[in-house]
């Protein structure tokens, strides 16, 4: 009998506990349909289409290459699910500081789409990966042109 006594308070307090659960949502308001228009839509203009940049022609890509000796590069261009898009560069390059720019268009000549990429390096033996995300760009509505 003298576990029934301490059991009591743990149901009470759980039973209190579901029961502000289930009411702590039931105040809120259903909305079932759109609220009135307070404008009309002539009167709301739309910046956002002249407002985009036009796409880039062609990225650039920059690494660095280290050592004193020149050594065999290899650049490619792979979307986020590990297929190949392009080969950026294969061949040897000096140390130091390099870029490539290459155009916005695959190996099989279509032109890049919006995404989320990769660069995968192969410098001298070792590999490395950098994201590059092709995206949209717009203005600034604080800048002035």
């Amino acid at each position: 009998m003298k576990s029934r006594p301490k059991i009591l308070p743990i149901i009470l307090a759980l039973s209190a506990l579901a029961f502000l659960l289930s009411n702590c949502h039931s105040n809120q308001a259903v909305f079932t349909a759109r609220p009135p228009r307070t404008i009309p839509l002539d009167s709301v203009k739309d910046d956002a289409k002249s407002s985009r940049l036009p796409d880039p022609v062609d990225f650039t890509v920059e690494f660095i290459v280290p050592g004193h000796d020149s050594c065999q590069i290899r650049v490619e261009l792979r979307n986020s699910g590990t297929r190949l898009e392009r080969v950026l560069f294969e061949g040897p390059l000096a140390p130091g500081k390099q870029t490539i720019r290459w155009p916005r268009v695959t190996d099989k000549g279509s032109y890049l789409r919006y995404g989320h990429y990769y660069y995968q390096f192969d410098i001298c033996g070792k590999i490395t990966t950098r994201s590059f995300v092709f995206r949209p760009q717009f203005r600034d509505p604080s800048l002035k042109p």
